[in-house]
């Protein structure tokens, strides 16, 4: 009663590099998924971040408008003072000077409004952002 039995298990070599293939393949689809992933949070913070800059770029050009306007409604009113012999004309330049500062100003603000319309133009990828919608 001695019976011996043996089991044999071969597999060929060829099927062993192809799974490994495979594995290889399945790693690397699961790579590109993540740096896909990767790349539309990058997108979407890089346009977020254009927008809330544009926005507040915005607020200040607005505001610094208004200082322009102001400035001006001072000179104005100084030079009427002026002219009714009640300033000076130190005064009058003081307030000239005034006007073009804060001019001055607004243009540099404009500036960084197109420069941030470009941010978001490039961050969206949609040209039309760069003109500008009002």
């Amino acid at each position: 009663n001695n019976y011996k039995a043996a089991l044999t298990f071969s597999t060929p070599l060829l099927f062993l590099k192809e799974s490994g293939k495979f594995a290889a393949t399945g790693a690397k689809l699961e790579f590109q998924e993540f740096e896909r992933d990767r790349l539309r949070r990058d997108v979407e913070f890089d346009a977020r971040a254009a927008i809330f800059e544009l926005a507040n770029l915005q607020r200040l050009l607005d505001r610094q408008a208004a200082n322009v306007r102001n400035a001006r409604l001072l000179r104005d009113a100084e030079q009427v003072r002026f002219e009714n012999g009640e300033s000076t004309l130190l005064i009058l330049n003081l307030r000239e000077r005034l006007v073009l500062d804060e001019a001055t100003k607004l243009a540099a603000l404009e500036a960084k409004v197109a420069s941030a319309r470009g941010a978001l133009a490039l961050a969206t990828g949609d040209r039309t952002l760069i003109t500008d919608p009002r």
